[in-house]
């Protein structure tokens, strides 16, 4: 009997001994399982956020290429892409629209007198004031040099033309003081009105 009961504590000890290893081998599996669930959930995390910056750097710099550097303002390109979606939209809804193109009057005196700097701060304070002067869905864009483009959706003549002549007083009642200049800027603008043929039939069967 004594020698059955070490052999049958023998075995105990054996199979305990063997489930503790088990226990402890699952334990490790369980271990790199959750390390693998940490590792893989930081590299989508990162890879998120890596996507994530790359859109961000993307819009940017399509931001960028649309964006006049110095003004702030859309570029040629830009505005003109804003000018011919509105137009259609402007035909399709039988709608009004207008443009007012304005540029500095003697920008190359405002150079000469004040230097090339003078007259970028020039075009800074005139975007500013033009950006300010204009009514809520409209924008304005710089064309190139002093030239300017400012498209009115939904604004026929007469409107666009108070537009235009609030916009010219504005800029000539501008402040100076920080451009350190002893001369008012003034501006020339032209204004057009487009509108759609079926609004023109509209207006004269009105």
């Amino acid at each position: 009997d004594t020698a059955r009961k070490e052999q049958e504590n023998r075995a105990l000890l054996i199979e305990n001994a063997h489930r503790g290893e088990a226990l402890r081998n699952a334990e490790r599996v369980r271990s790199l399982q959750r390390l693998a669930i940490l590792l893989g959930a930081t590299l989508l995390i990162l890879l998120a956020a890596m996507a994530l910056q790359q859109v961000n750097r993307g819009r940017r710099l399509k931001q960028l290429a649309m964006t006049d550097a110095l003004t702030a303002l859309p570029n040629r390109r830009h505005i003109l892409e804003f000018f011919e979606r509105t137009l259609r939209a402007a035909r399709e809804q039988v709608g009004a629209l207008s443009v007012i193109a304005f540029d500095v009057d003697h920008f190359k005196r405002i150079n000469d007198r004040h230097g090339h700097h003078g007259g970028d701060r020039a075009l800074q304070r005139i975007a500013e004031v033009a950006r300010a002067s204009l009514p809520e869905g409209a924008r304005v864009g710089r064309m190139g040099g002093e030239e300017f483009l400012a498209v009115l959706p939904g604004i026929d003549a007469e409107p666009a033309m108070a537009v235009a002549e609030r916009l010219r007083q504005a800029v000539a009642e501008a402040d100076l003081d920080g451009l350190r200049m002893d001369e008012r800027i003034t501006v020339s603008l032209g204004v057009v009105a487009a509108l759609s043929e079926a609004a023109r039939r509209l207006e004269d069967a009105g």
